[in-house]
Order: structure tokens, then C-alpha cells, then sequence
């Protein structure tokens, strides 16, 4: 079995889905809530450890034309800190729209002019359905050119 592990990063919650590379299984595993990096590394750490993960996919952002962003650098920096603790491919891929995408597909209609108000369940969702689409983009292969 490969497990994959993909992950959409933010500075409050982190989304986590995971996948058989074989099978093309996918599905959303949790939601973390962010307190500081260190401990969020930790945390992944274990998960990757529970369902002995071979690689990991995490979610990049870049700008509309392709350019590094400000979350961007926040992101190759966990990268960094999680190569440090695990001993596993850990690869950056494009992320362009997918927490869009994942309000869109919560959200069918425009979302502020609903008049609903984001509770932190709904977040958790978006955060939880962004890191699914990540994953079932890189196992479809769209845009290999997509990894960083």
C-alpha cells in the first residue's frame, strides 16, 4: 500500500487528506488547529508515522501568474521544518483555486451575498475539502508541471 498525505496549509487550521497512490482512494482524514509550526510538525509527524505515509503532497500557493507569494515562503519554510522531522518525499504543488473551489462546491451560490456568517465548523470543512481536491489533482496527474 501507498498512503499519501496532503495537506492544505494555513496559518489557523490545516487540512488533511489522505490517499492510496494504487487504489486512488482519497478521502478527508482531519482537521488540525494551528498553534504555533513546531507543534503543527509534530502532529504530521505522528499521522504520517499512524498510516505509514510515503509521500507527502502539501498544498503551494502561488499568485495568478505563477509568482511566489507571501504564504508561499511561509510554506517552503514548513517544508523545511517537516524535512528536518520526517524521512519522506515531501513535494509542493500548485494550489491555484482550490479553496475557491471548495467554497464554491459548499457554497453553490456566492457566499457573502448569502448573509450567512463562516462558523468555525464551515472553515474546518473548507479546510478539510481543499486538502481532498489537492490530492485528487496530484493523483490525476493534472499538471505534473503543477509540482514546485
Amino acid at each position: 500500500m501507498k498512503n499519501l498525505l496532503a495537506i492544505d496549509f494555513g496559518l489557523k487550521r490545516v487540512g488533511l487528506a489522505l490517499g492510496d497512490l494504487e487504489k486512488k482512494y482519497i478521502y478527508g482524514y482531519k482537521t488540525i488547529e494551528v498553534n504555533n509550526i513546531d507543534d503543527l510538525v509534530k502532529k504530521i509527524s505522528q499521522v504520517v508515522k499512524e498510516k505509514e505515509i510515503f509521500k507527502i503532497i502539501i498544498g503551494y500557493p502561488k499568485g495568478l501568474k505563477g509568482e511566489e507569494t507571501e504564504r508561499g515562503k511561509v510554506v517552503k519554510k514548513f517544508k523545511e521544518k517537516l524535512e528536518k522531522l520526517i524521512d519522506r518525499e515531501i513535494i509542493l504543488f500548485d494550489e491555484r483555486y482550490t479553496t475557491d473551489l471548495a467554497k464554491r462546491i459548499i457554497f453553490p451560490k456566492d457566499f457573502k451575498k448569502s448573509g450567512l456568517k463562516k462558523k468555525e465548523s464551515i472553515k474546518k470543512e473548507i479546510n478539510l475539502l481543499s486538502a481532498i481536491l489537492l490530492l485528487e489533482s496530484y493523483l490525476k496527474g493534472e499538471g505534473k508541471d503543477k509540482e514546485v
